[in-house]
């Protein structure tokens, strides 16, 4: 390559390469301007005293007295809604207090009516007990006696004879008879002979003031062997006799009475040779009301 060459390739590149280096440069400067922009100076400042105005300062004085006076009245205010809550407490205390004492009384005034509703209950239960005892009927036993009867001079069947009165104002129905005849010797019982009450009495019924006549018996058994005891007083009899009936009322009763023989009297009957009776004395008497039913509607 020759000189000349190499001159003219210089002068071609050159113009190129001074606008690249004009570029570069301002490129550079733009940069260093913007970071220069972006830096804030330091500012010194003095101590200022601000001095108000004489019509600022009556301005400051008389917002600070209405300051002072709406604050005055909103305390006023507040102390008067604190002593209305206080009198509204009270007054609530006081109703509380009036209401209790209502409630007590209300209380106190049902118990007195239950009391008197109870009251006037066992009146009207009292009552109409007493109308019921009038009414009912009501069983007594009168004429007991014992027999002994044999036709062949040996079996002395024992016969228990009484009779049953309605003293009451009201039939009785459904009765049925049970009856025991016990030998005693001394206060031992040696033998006991159940007694059965006739047929056609063995569900009886007896009217208001009515009576009928009743016989226990049992023709299995013989005192046979007990006449010599009982006619030299080594031994005696006692009878059981128990009386089931039922009222118009409902009510089921038990009439029980024991009866004990105080006199033998042989050949009480003449024309029946080897008849002999017992005097009987009663002993003791117990009612009892065994199912109470109280069906009022036959009052």
């Amino acid at each position: 390559m020759n000189v000349s060459s190499l001159y003219e390739a210089f002068m071609h590149f050159l113009p190129r390469t001074l606008l690249i280096g004009h570029l570069a440069w301002l490129l550079s400067f733009g940069v260093a301007v913007a970071e220069t922009g972006n830096v804030q100076p330091t500012e010194y400042t003095l101590p200022v005293r601000i001095v108000a105005e004489p019509e600022e300062a009556q301005d400051a004085v008389r917002d600070r007295e209405r300051s002072l006076e709406l604050q005055e009245k909103d305390l006023a205010q507040q102390t008067s809604v604190a002593s209305s809550t206080e009198e509204i407490v009270s007054w609530t205390m006081v109703q509380v207090v009036l209401t209790t004492l209502s409630l007590v009384g209300l209380f106190y005034t049902l118990y007195l009516t239950r009391r008197a509703t109870k009251a006037a209950e066992n009146g009207v239960r009292i009552a109409m007990e007493i109308g019921v005892k009038q009414v009912e009927g009501h069983l007594s036993t009168e004429g007991a006696r014992l027999w002994a009867s044999s036709e062949d001079g040996t079996s002395f069947a024992p016969e228990f004879r009484f009779k049953l009165q309605n003293t009451g104002q009201s039939p009785i129905h459904a009765g049925q008879v049970q009856a025991e005849l016990l030998v005693l010797e001394g206060d031992d019982v040696t033998v006991r002979y159940p007694l059965e009450a006739v047929p056609y009495l063995r569900n009886f019924s007896i009217l208001a003031a009515g009576g009928q006549d009743f016989t226990c018996k049992s023709s299995d058994v013989s005192l046979r062997e007990h006449i010599e005891g009982f006619e030299r007083q080594r031994k005696r009899v006692r009878v059981e006799l128990a009386v089931d009936f039922r009222t118009i009322f409902g009510d089921v009763y038990q009439l029980e009475e024991t009866y004990d023989g105080y006199g033998f009297c042989p050949n009480v009957t003449p024309e029946w040779e080897g008849t002999f009776a017992y005097d009987l004395g009663r002993v003791t008497t117990t009612y009892t009301l065994k199912v109470k039913k109280r069906h009022l509607a036959a009052l």
